[in-house]
């Protein structure tokens, strides 16, 4: 079909293409939250990152009491080698 067109037309065509899909953008920009807030896909990407952020809250806490521990017994065994050289 463009092959048939004359030149002007072709261009013509191209020009108006183009003019129809300048509102495109612009929807997107206004609409764009709610059209993804209706999407299946985002709201299951949303759920995954949900769980994978509480999963690295319950890690990050659990390091935490982990290093606590390890910083408590530290000082524990400092403690007990500094009573041990004073007793000798």
């Amino acid at each position: 079909m463009y092959a048939a067109m004359t030149p002007q037309w072709a261009g013509t065509l191209l020009g108006l293409l183009e003019v129809a899909m300048i509102p495109i953008p612009f929807v997107f920009w206004r609409y764009g939250a709610k059209i993804r807030a209706k999407s299946p896909a985002i709201r299951a990407l949303r759920e995954e990152q949900d769980r994978l952020d509480a999963k690295r809250a319950k890690y990050q806490k659990k390091l935490e009491k982990k290093r606590q521990g390890e910083a408590e017994n530290a000082k524990t065994e400092e403690v007990g080698v500094l009573e041990k050289a004073a007793g000798d």
